[in-house]
């Protein structure tokens, strides 16, 4: 039944589907849930499970709830830093593809720069929507070219060099991103934790 939510499209599905596939998701979370209580039981981890983990719950609802408060002066100083890094980074970016327009973060630029310019090996993605081809540009996608293509390129070194500077730029970008992120009025910024976040046991 995963797939009905999943693949839950809002112009071809009606909202029954999806109030259905969520009732469904919320019945095999207790069934699942009073079987986990029965094997807690059995492998005698209850009392931890209802001492340790369990108050600690309460714990992240409550940091989720209160939010974690900002800095502004530090915000400013890091927003300042990263900002002066993008844009030298950028510069020399731009002098590398003598193009004082270009934007790395433009999927459509970098791609035919990539592909067309320096001719690397095209990765392609089509579009379930539109159904039209599109160059992969994705962090993923360049960091592979850089790895395993590396000066294999029309540019050779030169090529490699513009690859890794878009990478940079676009990680100096993503950081300004994230330190704009909008926060609650009250100058906290407001998340949700998930005490199953990762298999090492951090939340």
């Amino acid at each position: 039944y995963k797939d009905e939510g999943k693949e839950f499209n809002p112009k071809i599905h009606t909202r029954d589907r999806l109030y259905i596939y969520c009732a469904k998701d919320s019945l095999n979370a207790h069934i699942i849930s009073n079987k986990m209580d029965v094997e807690l039981e059995e492998i005698g981890l209850k009392n931890f499970y209802e001492e340790e983990v369990a108050p600690s719950i309460l714990i992240y609802k409550n940091i989720d709830e209160i939010g974690i408060l900002e800095d502004e002066k530090q915000k400013n100083k890091l927003h300042n830093k990263y900002t002066s890094l993008y844009l030298t980074n950028l510069d020399i970016l731009r002098g590398f593809v003598n193009d004082d327009k270009f934007n790395p973060k433009s999927p459509t630029q970098v791609g035919h720069f990539i592909y067309e310019e320096l001719k690397y090996p095209k990765r392609e993605k089509i579009n379930p929507d539109t159904g039209f081809t599109t160059f992969k540009t994705d962090k993923d996608t360049l960091d592979d070219l850089k790895i395993y293509h590396g000066e294999n390129n029309k540019s050779r070194k030169l090529g490699y060099t513009i690859l890794n500077r878009i990478i940079i730029c676009r990680k100096l970008a993503k950081i300004i991103e994230y330190i704009e992120t909008p926060i609650h009025p009250d100058g906290r910024f407001k998340g949700s934790s998930n005490l199953a976040g990762t298999e090492t046991g951090r939340s």
